[in-house]
């Protein structure tokens, strides 16, 4: 938002009126005045000049190395201004053209009084336009875009990009004044500039100490149809980034199920390791031909009676049988013979009442 430096000047003005108050403007003070004047100048390189008229307008001091010969500025707006108005507030008046260099120059005044409180002349400062033109330059604006500082009563008092011909134009006629400035005293707003017939989008404030109002304006048209290139380069980033996440994200999905897919298959293993190294465990601990304890289980079963007997005082038995005639049977029959026979004889031990606690075993042989 371009911005006026009336709160410096404002400053400037009263240090400089409440010096003149102490010292006052007459014959033998002038000389200190200008030196004054000059060393206030050098600090602030807006000013195109300060000054201070009498009561009558003419000029007793300025930063300017030579006064003009019978120089008088009552005529002036401000001079009239500060003449009729009591009140010592800063006064922003309208472009004029400055009548020692003729450049385009923003008057900026306060009033002089007597120690009576009547009217002792006018403290004055100028603001050269071209310091605008050359601040406000550095600005990145489009070439149809709008920075203007307008007067409350409606009148340019700079716009860029538009010629000097514009400068104190009256465009109180336009909707920023008639309608959006009555309800806010700042905001945005879109309307169609008085100037050019541009519809622009507005930002606006009016200042609250001065009558100023400041103004910055984007083409609409342009702003859209840069709006639309942004949305889709940022459209293409977005659809381009969305894939590339969908794309990793079902990468790393489908490694998910290989995964999980994997621990299944492990799990499978690992049941049927668990199943075979019982199977193994059980054949490890049964007789191969009867089906039976063999000597290896009976052996860990018999120690591992024998100590909870021993804990608990119960009593144990051990039983063992043998197949009469088994060699000879054997001999005369075959071994395939024999082999039945024994499991015979295991089917029958097998199929005899017992407790789960009892165990039938082949010790060995028959």
């Amino acid at each position: 938002m371009p911005k006026i430096p009336s709160c410096k000047l404002e400053l400037l003005l009263q240090d400089l009126n409440e010096h003149i108050e102490q010292d006052g403007f007459g014959g033998p003070q002038l000389l200190r005045l200008q030196q004054t004047l000059k060393n206030r100048k050098s600090t602030l390189p807006q000013l195109h000049g300060i000054f201070i008229y009498d009561s009558a307008g003419h000029w007793l001091v300025t930063t300017a190395d030579n006064i003009p010969k019978n120089a008088n500025n009552s005529d002036r707006e401000y001079f009239k201004y500060h003449q009729n108005t009591p009140s010592t507030e800063l006064f922003i008046g309208s472009v004029i053209h400055s009548r020692t260099t003729d450049d385009l120059i923003i008057p900026v005044s306060m009033r002089l009084n007597n120690p009576d409180g009547s009217f002792a002349g006018v403290l004055f400062v100028t603001i050269s336009l071209n310091y605008f033109k050359l601040y406000y330059g550095y600005y990145s604006v489009g070439d149809t875009d709008v920075l203007a500082i307008l007067l409350s009563d409606g009148h340019i008092l700079y716009g860029r990009p538009f010629d000097d011909s514009q400068i104190n134009r009256d465009v109180s006629s336009s909707p920023l004044f008639m309608e959006h400035l009555k309800s806010s005293t700042s905001g945005t707003a879109t309307f169609y500039s008085t100037v050019d017939h541009v519809e622009r989008i507005y930002g606006y404030t009016r200042l609250k100490r001065y009558h100023i109002v400041i103004a910055a304006g984007y083409n609409k048209t342009q702003v859209f149809s840069n709006w639309k290139v942004d949305s889709t380069i940022y459209t293409a980033i977005a659809l381009t980034l969305l894939l590339i996440m969908s794309s990793v994200g079902a990468i790393v999905l489908k490694q998910i199920k290989i995964n999980e897919k994997n621990q299944l298959d492990l799990t499978k293993v690992r049941d049927q390791l668990t199943a075979m190294n019982h199977t193994l465990e059980t054949l490890a601990l049964l007789d191969g031909l009867t089906g039976l304890a063999n000597r290896r289980q009976f052996d860990i079963f018999l120690r591992e009676t024998i100590a909870q007997s021993a804990l608990s005082g119960k009593r144990i038995a051990l039983i063992m049988l043998d197949v009469d005639m088994f060699k000879k049977y054997n001999d005369h029959y075959g071994h395939v013979e024999g082999d039945k026979c024994l499991q015979t004889v295991s089917h029958a031990l097998s199929s005899m009442p017992r407790r789960k606690e009892d165990l039938i075993a082949r010790y060995g042989g028959e």
